[in-house]
C-alpha cells in the first residue's frame, strides 16, 4: 500500500482526481437501474412532446436544454421517453462528478495555510529575491516559477506535504459526502431519472464554476476562454445563469489581473470569446423561438417580450408557495449563518464555532433523513412528531414540496455543499490530537480547543455516514413504477379512440396521448374551445386542413372558421361533411354535439357523436360504463393515497371525467325515458364524485319532478346543504356550472335550490364586506340580505352585466315582491334589451306599487324612444334635465335622440360637455360613444380617434350593437388591415353570417394575396345578402386570377348597386387597363384620383395608365417621387412598383 500511495497518490490532487470517475459512474448506474421508462406526468410530459416536435414549446425556458433534447429525440435507440430520460441520467451523473470536484476545490481554498488558495497543495512560487540574499540559500526556479531542488524535483517542505495530505483526505471525504447527498437526495434523483432540465443546467453550472476556479488557482488560459464562452452561451438558459454571468465575470477579471494576463491582446481575445458566446446564445434563443407557441413569427421584439416573461416566471418558481416556516428553518437560517461559519471553520476551533456548526447541521438532518410527518396507527401525530413539528423539523423540505408542483433542486445543492464542507472541516480537527505540539506546524493555532477538536473529529464520521446513507432514505420516493398509471389510462383512451384523430378539450394527460400516438406513427390534432387559440396553434390547424385531402371540398371555408374559433370550425365542418363526427371526440362541452344535430354518447373518458335520428342502445352504454368504471377504479382511486399532490390532482381529474361521462349518460337515459336507470346511475356517480354539483342537482330534479328516487330526496337535500359550504352559491351560474360539472336536466333547478334549500344568508357570504355573524332578528336579517343584493345588483348593472343582475333581481323579488328597486331595474333591463312589452309590464307594476314618478323619468323617456315618439321624449328630457344635470343616463337618452335626428351641433356643444362632466369621477360608455359619433361626423381626419372611442365604449358595454356596426364602416373607410381584421373577427364570433363583416375580413385576405380564403368570405357575405362590397371583392379576386370576363361582370353589378364605391371603380380601372380599354379606364380612375390622390395603390394604377398611354415623362416623374421614399413603402407597393420601374427603364433605353 505504501508503494501504491507513493506511486499513484504522491500529489494530493491525484488522490482527489482518482475518485472523479467513481462519482460519475456509480450515480449513473443507479440512475439507469431506477430510470423511469415512461412519460412522467407534469412538466416532463410537456418537455417530451416538445422535444419530439409533437407540439410547440410554451415559452422560451431552457433553450439550450430544449435544443439538446430535440437532438436526443431524433436518435433511433430505445423508445422516445427512455432515451430522453437516459440523457438526463447522463447529465445527472456528470453533474455529480463535477460537484464532487467543486467541493474538493473549495475545501482546499478554505483549508490552505496561506492566502494562495488551492495552490497550498502545490510548491510555493518564487516571487523574487532580495538584493542582500545569499544566492546559495535561494532554491532553483523551474520553468513555471515553482521552487525546485537541484535534481529538478519540486521543493515542498515536509510540513506542507503532511498538511496537504490531510487536506486531500478531507477534500475527498467532504466531496464524496456532498456528492452522495446531491446524487441521491430525492429531488435530484427524481430529475435525473425523468426528463427535467435541472440536471443539464447543474452540469453546466458546475462546469463553469470549476473552470473559473481552475483559472484562478492555476492560471490555465484554456479554462479562461472556455469559461468565458460558456458564460455567454448559457446566459439565456435560466435566471441562475444570468446571475452567474456578472459574478463570474468579476472573478475572472480579478484572476486575470492577479495571474499577470492583463495584456491588450489577451483581454481583447477574452472579450471576443464572450461576444461569440453571446451570439451563440442568441442563435439558440432564435432557434427555440421558431418552435415556441407564444411567438407566431420570430422577431426581436416578441422574442424579448416572451423571454422576459419566461425569466420572470422562472424567478417566481424559486419562491416557495407553501411551507415557508419549514423553508426558513431548514434552509434560509442555515444559509444565513453559513458565511460566518465556513469563513472560520478551517482556521479556528472554539466552543462557540462548534455550537454554530451544530446549529447549521441540525436543521439539515430532516433533509438527510428524508423525514415526513410521523403519525400513529390512529392517524394522530406521535409525541416525537409533535415535538419536531413545534420546531418545524418533522418534515423535510422535499416532504413539503411534494405537496406542490415545485422541485427544490437548487436548495438541495446548497444543503449538499454544507454537508461536504462540514465533513471536511470536522475531519481536519483530528490534527490537534494526532500531531505533536513540538513540531510547530505552520497550520496549528494555539488558540484551538482540544476538546472541541476531539468532538468534531468524532462527529465527522456519523455525519459522513448519514450522507452516504441518503440513498436508502430517499429510495422510497424514487419508485420507477410510480406515475405509470398515466400510461395505463392513456392506453385505454387510445384503444377507445380507434380511428378518430381530432381531440377536443382534453384537459389531462394530453401530452401522454401525443406520445402514445407517435409510437404508432399517428398524428393527432388537439383543439380547445375554452380559450382563444394561439397563433402557433392556428398555424398548425391550418397546416392540417391544407394537407388533409379529406377537406378538399370545403377547405377554405374551414380555414376561415378555424381562424375565428374552435366552435365555429366544428360547426362548419359538421355542416359540410356528414361523416365528420366519426373523426371527432369531445372530453366535455356536449353542447357542441347537440347544437350541431348529434347525440353525445359517453364512451370511456370522452363523448362520441352519433346522428340524432340514429337508434342508441342505452342498455349497452350503461353496461359499458359500469364495466369501464370498475376497470379504472384501481388507477383513479388507489388504495394507498398519493403523497405527491400532482398525482392526486391527475387522479381526481380522471375520476371527475368518469363522473361527467356518467352524468351525460344519465341525461341521455332521461331523454330516452329510462328515468329509474338514470336515477340509479346518478346515485352511483354521486358516490364516486360527491363534489360534482351537476350530478346532485340532476338527482334532485329526478326525485322531485321525474319520480326517480323520491325516497332519497331528503338525503339529496342534506347533501346539497353540505355542498353549500364549499360553493360560492351566490355567484354560481348555470353556464359556469355546466362547463365545470356537466349538463343539467333542468336549468331552472339551480334557481329553485338556491331559493328553497340553500340558506340565502350563507349564499351571500362571499359578498359581505365584513365578517358579520347572522343576526337573530328576522327583520334585521331580511334588511341585511336586501342591502347586500342591492349593492351587488347596482354593481352589475353599472358593469352592464344584465343577465347576472336579472338573476339577483329575481332573488330580491323573492324576498320582497313589492321592492321598488327591483321593479325599477327589471323595467330598465327590459328597456336595455329593447323588449317594449315586458318593459311596459314592469313599469305598470312599479306604478301600482307607488314608485315615485321622479324615479321613473328615465324609463318613461326610454319607452317613448322605443315607441318612436322622439319629440315627446325630447320634450320630457328637456323639462327634467335642468333639475338633474348630473344624471348621465338622461343625457344619454337625449344624445340618442339627437343622433337619430342628426343634430350634431347641439350634441357637441350641449350634451357632450355634460356627459364628460358627469363621467369625470367614473368612466361611462355613453361619454365615449357620443365622442366617437362626434368625431366621425367631423370627417375622415378624425376617424382614427372615433374608432378608439367606439372601442372604449364597447369595452365598457358589449351590448352596443349599433356602435359595433358603425365601427365596421369606419374600418372600411380607414382601410387599415389590422383594424379591419380585428373588428370583423370579433363580430363574426358573435354572428358568423354577418354580411359586411365577412366582406371586410375578405378584403384583408385579398390584400394579403390569400385569394381562395378571400373568395370564400365574399361568397359567404353574398349568401347572407346581395351587397355591392362583396360583389366588388369577388370581382377583384377573379381579376387577380386573370378571369377578366367574370371579374368585370361582378364589378359592373357592384357599380349598379353602389356607383360611388371607390374600391370598385379602382379595380375596374385596373381591369380596363389590363384589357387595353384605356379611355374607359381613364374615366373610371378619374373620380378615384380626385378622392384618393395620396393612396399609393391608386398612384401605381395611374402610373400604369400613363405608361399605356405613352405619357412616359409624366409616369417617370411619378415613379421618381415614389422611389425617393422607397424604404418607407409597404411591401405590396414595392412589389407592384418594381416591374413598372423595369418596364419604364426599358422604354427609355429604346
Amino acid at each position: 500500500m505504501g508503494f501504491l500511495r507513493r506511486t499513484f497518490f504522491s500529489p494530493p490532487w491525484r488522490l482527489i482526481r482518482f475518485f472523479i470517475p467513481f462519482t460519475a459512474v456509480v450515480p449513473l448506474i443507479v440512475y439507469r437501474l431506477t430510470l423511469f421508462t415512461h412519460v412522467y406526468p407534469g412538466v416532463s410530459s410537456t418537455l417530451t412532446t416538445a422535444a419530439a416536435g409533437l407540439c410547440p414549446q410554451d415559452d422560451l425556458a431552457y433553450p439550450l436544454f430544449a435544443m439538446a433534447a430535440r437532438w436526443v429525440a431524433g436518435l433511433s435507440f430505445a423508445d422516445l421517453p427512455t432515451r430522453l430520460n437516459l440523457f438526463c441520467a447522463m447529465c445527472g451523473g456528470l453533474a455529480v462528478s463535477l460537484f464532487y470536484l467543486l467541493v474538493a476545490r473549495l475545501v482546499f481554498i478554505f483549508a490552505c495555510e496561506n492566502p494562495g488558495g488551492a495552490m497550498a497543495a502545490m510548491p510555493p512560487r518564487l516571487r523574487g529575491t532580495d538584493d542582500d540574499a545569499d544566492d546559495a540559500d535561494i532554491p532553483l526556479r523551474g520553468q513555471d516559477g515553482f521552487a525546485t531542488n537541484a535534481d529538478g524535483t519540486l521543493s515542498i517542505p515536509a510540513s506542507v506535504q503532511a498538511h496537504n495530505r490531510r487536506v486531500a483526505y478531507a477534500a475527498v471525504l467532504g466531496g464524496l459526502g456532498a456528492a452522495s447527498v446531491l446524487a441521491f437526495c430525492a429531488p435530484f434523483w427524481l430529475v435525473a431519472t425523468r426528463l427535467y432540465p435541472y440536471a443539464f443546467d447543474l452540469l453546466l453550472i458546475f462546469l463553469i464554476i470549476n473552470l473559473i476556479i481552475s483559472y484562478d488557482q492555476r492560471g490555465n488560459q484554456v479554462s479562461l476562454f472556455v469559461s468565458v464562452l460558456l458564460l455567454g452561451a448559457c446566459s439565456v438558459e435560466s435566471p441562475i445563469f444570468l446571475l452567474l454571468m456578472p459574478i463570474g465575470g468579476v472573478i475572472l477579471l480579478r484572476s486575470i489581473i492577479l495571474n499577470g494576463h492583463a495584456t491588450t491582446y489577451r483581454v481583447l481575445f477574452v472579450v471576443l470569446t464572450g461576444f461569440v458566446g453571446l451570439l451563440l446564445a442568441l442563435y439558440v434563443l432564435w432557434q427555440t423561438a421558431e418552435v415556441c407557441a407564444a411567438i407566431p413569427v420570430p422577431a426581436p421584439r416578441p422574442i424579448l417580450r416572451v423571454f422576459l416573461e419566461t425569466m420572470k416566471r422562472e424567478l417566481i418558481r424559486w419562491i416557495p408557495s407553501f411551507g415557508w416556516s419549514y423553508v426558513f428553518v431548514q434552509f434560509l437560517f442555515p444559509a444565513s449563518i453559513s458565511f460566518f461559519i465556513f469563513s472560520h471553520a478551517f482556521k479556528r476551533r472554539t466552543p462557540f464555532l462548534l455550537l454554530t456548526q451544530l446549529a447549521l447541521v441540525v436543521p439539515l438532518l430532516p433533509t438527510l433523513l428524508n423525514l415526513s410527518v410521523a403519525r400513529g396507527a390512529d392517524g394522530e401525530m406521535t409525541w416525537l412528531g409533535r415535538m419536531l413539528n413545534w420546531v418545524h423539523l418533522d418534515t423535510s423540505i422535499w416532504g413539503v414540496a411534494r405537496l406542490t408542483s415545485k422541485i427544490p433542486v437548487y436548495q438541495h445543492v446548497i444543503i449538499a455543499l454544507f454537508i461536504g464542507m462540514l465533513v471536511a472541516s470536522w475531519f481536519l480537527m483530528r490534527e490537534i490530537f494526532e500531531e505533536k505540539i513540538e513540531e510547530e506546524l505552520d497550520y496549528y493555532e494555539y488558540r484551538d480547543n482540544p476538546l472541541v477538536c476531539r468532538i468534531g473529529a468524532v462527529l465527522c464520521w456519523p455525519l459522513l455516514a448519514l450522507a452516504l446513507l441518503v440513498p436508502f432514505f430517499s429510495y422510497s420516493d424514487i419508485d420507477p413504477d410510480e406515475g405509470t398509471f398515466a400510461d395505463r389510462v392513456i392506453d385505454e383512451i387510445y384503444r377507445e379512440l380507434d380511428g378518430r384523430d381530432w381531440i377536443v378539450n382534453m384537459r389531462l394527460l394530453k401530452h401522454h396521448l401525443m406520445v402514445r400516438a407517435h409510437r404508432d406513427g399517428r398524428q393527432l390534432t388537439f383543439l380547445a374551445t375554452d380559450d382563444a387559440q394561439g397563433a402557433r396553434s392556428k398555424q398548425n390547424l391550418e397546416t392540417a386542413l391544407r394537407t388533409d385531402p379529406s377537406f378538399a371540398t370545403s377547405r377554405y371555408r374551414l380555414i376561415n372558421a378555424a381562424d375565428l374559433s374552435t366552435a365555429a370550425f366544428l360547426r362548419e365542418w359538421f355542416r359540410h361533411d356528414t361523416n365528420a363526427f366519426k373523426r371527432v371526440v369531445l372530453f366535455d362541452s356536449p353542447e357542441l354535439w347537440r347544437d350541431n344535430g348529434f347525440l353525445a354518447l359517453p364512451t370511456g373518458f370522452f363523448l362520441s357523436g352519433a346522428p340524432r335520428d340514429t337508434g342508441v342502445d342505452t342498455a349497452a352504454l350503461l353496461t359499458q360504463y359500469y364495466a369501464f368504471g370498475e376497470a379504472m377504479a384501481p388507477l383513479v382511486n388507489p388504495k394507498t393515497p398519493d403523497t405527491i399532490r400532482y398525482y392526486a390532482y391527475v387522479r381526481k381529474g380522471l375520476n371527475g371525467q368518469i363522473a361527467r361521462m356518467g352524468n351525460e349518460l344519465a341525461v341521455l337515459l332521461v331523454a330516452k325515458g329510462r328515468v329509474a336507470e338514470a336515477a340509479a346511475l346518478l346515485e352511483h356517480v354521486s358516490n364516486r364524485a360527491p363534489d360534482n354539483l351537476s350530478v346532485v342537482l340532476n338527482r334532485y330534479e329526478l326525485a322531485t319532478n321525474k319520480e326517480g328516487g323520491t325516497e332519497a330526496q331528503g338525503e339529496i337535500e342534506t347533501q346539497l346543504r353540505l355542498m353549500q359550504r364549499n360553493e360560492d352559491t351566490f355567484a354560481l351560474t348555470v353556464t359556469s356550472l355546466q362547463e365545470r360539472d356537466g349538463t343539467l336536466l333542468n336549468q331552472d333547478v339551480l334557481g329553485y335550490v338556491r331559493k328553497n334549500i340553500w340558506d340565502r344568508g350563507a349564499g351571500q357570504r362571499h359578498q359581505w364586506a365584513t365578517a358579520k355573524g347572522f343576526r337573530t332578528d328576522p327583520m334585521t336579517a331580511m334588511r341585511d340580505r336586501k342591502r347586500e343584493l342591492v349593492q351587488t345588483i347596482t354593481r352589475q348593472i353599472d358593469a352592464n352585466e344584465f343577465d347576472d343582475a336579472e338573476r339577483h333581481l329575481n332573488l330580491l323579488l323573492d324576498l320582497d315582491d313589492r321592492d321598488s328597486f327591483a321593479l325599477i331595474n327589471k323595467a330598465r333591463i327590459a328597456i336595455e334589451r329593447r323588449d317594449l312589452p315586458e318593459a311596459g309590464l314592469w313599469m305598470d307594476l312599479a306604478k301600482e306599487n307607488k314608485v315615485p314618478e321622479e324615479e321613473l323619468v328615465w324609463h318613461e323617456a326610454a319607452l317613448l324612444i322605443l315607441d318612436g315618439k322622439n319629440d315627446e321624449a325630447r320634450e320630457l328630457l328637456n323639462k327634467v334635465i335642468p333639475s338633474r344635470p348630473g344624471d348621465i343616463r338622461l343625457w344619454g337618452l337625449l344624445a340618442e335622440i339627437l343622433l337619430q335626428a342628426g343634430e350634431y351641433p347641439e350634441l357637441e356643444s350641449r350634451v357632450f360637455p355634460a356627459l364628460r362632466s358627469a363621467a369625470s369621477k367614473r368612466e361611462h360608455y355613453l361619454m365615449h360613444m357620443v365622442r366617437g359619433y362626434i368625431l366621425r361626423n367631423n370627417g375622415p381626419q378624425d376617424y382614427p380617434l372615433a374608432r378608439s372611442s367606439f372601442l372604449r365604449a364597447l369595452a365598457l358595454n358589449r351590448h352596443l350593437h349599433q356602435v359595433r356596426e358603425d365601427l365596421l364602416r369606419l374600418d372600411d373607410v380607414l382601410d387599415v388591415p389590422a383594424f379591419s381584421e380585428e373588428d370583423a373577427k370579433e363580430v363574426l364570433r358573435l354572428n358568423p353570417e354577418h354580411a359586411f363583416a365577412n366582406y371586410l375580413w375578405g378584403s384583408v385576405r385579398l390584400r394579403r394575396g390569400e385569394l381562395d380564403l378571400a373568395e370564400d368570405l365574399f361568397k359567404r357575405s353574398l349568401e347572407k345578402e346581395r351587397n355591392a362590397p362583396a360583389y366588388a371583392g369577388l370581382g377583384a379576386v377573379l381579376f387577380e386570377r386573370g378571369e377578366m370576363e367574370q371579374a368585370e361582370k361582378f364589378l359592373r353589378r357592384s357599380l349598379d348597386m353602389d356607383g360611388q364605391r371607390l374600391f370598385t371603380l379602382h379595380t375596374l380601372a385596373r381591369l380596363l387597363i389590363a384589357t387595353g380599354r384605356l379611355d374607359e379606364a381613364s374615366r373610371a380612375l378619374a373620380p378615384v384620383m380626385d378622392s384618393l390622390p395620396d393612396d399609393l395603390d391608386v398612384r401605381l394604377t395611374w402610373i400604369n395608365l400613363l405608361m399605356r398611354q405613352r405619357k412616359l415623362d409624366q409616369a417617370a416623374m411619378l415613379v421618381s417621387d415614389l422611389l425617393d421614399d422607397e424604404d418607407l413603402l409597404p411591401y405590396h407597393i414595392r412589389r407592384r412598383l418594381k416591374p413598372l420601374v423595369a418596364e419604364l427603364s426599358a422604354e427609355f433605353s429604346k
